[in-house]
This record gives structure tokens, C-alpha cells and sequence, in this order.
């Protein structure tokens, strides 16, 4: 889940809009998008 910062998918149809909407991507396919982001992979 997407703390601070902002990424973007590269395939964004791997998670339903509403996860998307609470911040969870999948890391392995995103592109930071600002110059830092945090990413929190015990809140899922």
C-alpha cells in the first residue's frame, strides 16, 4: 500500500478500482511517479 508518494501501474487491470482507490499497487510493476514514496507491505 502506497503511503506517501505517488506511483503508477503499468497493468492496472491485476487490481480492482477500489483497491486502487485505497492505495494498494503491485510494486513489482509500478514506476515511482514523485521523488520518494512509501510503501507499507504489512498493511495489507
Amino acid at each position: 500500500k502506497v503511503v506517501s508518494g505517488k506511483v503508477q501501474m503499468e497493468d492496472e487491470y491485476a487490481l480492482s478500482d477500489e483497491e486502487q482507490d485505497e492505495g494498494f499497487v503491485l510494486a513489482c510493476i509500478s514506476k515511482p511517479l514523485s521523488g520518494e514514496i512509501t510503501i507499507d507491505f504489512d498493511d495489507v
